[in-house]
């Protein structure tokens, strides 16, 4: 019920950005905030409370780079492209549901699912 990505998967894909690996899997949804590319939003698509007039769940998923979770800056939230360029990760793993993660990915909130980042060489 989890998603991964590893680092083939990354070299066959060269995003530009970290978010583009993310399009298109079941169980998230990507939302940009302000038009600006950079600060795009991860959100769990199993979420029933929508916000109005975007179609994308008020659900942020935490994110873990690492290990560790990264929280957010006072009102803003997690932005995943400003945090990690695509060059920089290994791989991903992404679980849209709380109850579905090892025990290693448990942090502090998983209501709305976890997008895990892993850092260092793909080779």
């Amino acid at each position: 019920s989890a998603v991964f990505i590893g680092p083939e998967e990354l070299e066959f894909r060269h995003p530009d950005m970290i978010t583009n690996v993310l399009r298109g899997l079941n169980g998230l949804c990507l939302f940009q905030v302000s038009g600006d590319s950079h600060k795009v939003i991860v959100m769990s698509s199993r979420s029933m409370s929508l916000t109005p007039n975007q179609g994308c769940p008020n659900c942020p998923m935490a994110i873990v780079i690492d290990g560790m979770q990264q929280y957010p800056l006072g009102n803003s939230p997690v932005f995943i492209d400003e945090l990690l360029h695509a060059s920089e990760v290994t791989a991903v793993e992404v679980y849209a549901r709380g109850g579905n993660m090892p025990i290693s990915l448990q942090v502090n909130d998983t209501k709305c699912g976890v997008v895990a980042f892993w850092t260092g060489s793909r080779r």
